[in-house]
């Protein structure tokens, strides 16, 4: 039974500490913003049609 608590805290520490390392990873790299503006939330269609004034 002893074996079986100490691979237990043995796999629980190693998540721990994969996920502090992802975490850290993520947390330090420079990710860029995939945020377009407010114009890119309302469709406007094709421009060069709409603006012919016909």
């Amino acid at each position: 039974m002893q074996h079986v608590i100490s691979a237990s805290f043995l796999a629980f520490s190693f998540f721990l500490v994969s996920v502090g390392v992802v975490l850290t990873v993520i947390a330090n790299t420079d990710i860029p913003s995939f945020k377009m503006g407010p114009v890119s939330i309302t469709y406007k269609g094709n421009s060069e049609e709409n603006s012919s004034g016909d």
